[in-house]
């Protein structure tokens, strides 16, 4: 499993989420409009494992999501979530 979500969400920030779960076995990446370094230094601070820059290519987003699959999940040839189905192998 694997999360991306926006560095400001309804209701707080993607900060307020990593801290619900601190713990969590679940990697996390943060995106966001602020192409300022600061926005990136408080969603590592908060625990993200990467930080992506709005707008961005749909592909280097499919590329950094698997790289943090590739640093964080188990050894496996496939992993499919929901209509994604990433192939290790390719």
């Amino acid at each position: 499993m694997l999360v991306v979500v926006a560095a400001v969400v309804p209701g707080g920030t993607a900060g307020d989420l990593l801290a619900i779960a601190p713990d969590a076995d679940v990697p996390v990446i943060v995106t966001s409009s602020l192409h300022h370094f600061d926005a990136a230094r408080r969603a590592f601070e908060a625990g993200a494992d990467d930080f992506v820059r709005t707008p961005v290519d749909p592909l280097e987003l499919v590329l950094r999501c698997r790289a943090v699959i590739r640093r964080t999940a188990p050894e496996q040839d496939s992993m499919v979530y929901g209509a994604l189905d990433i192939d290790r192998r390719s």
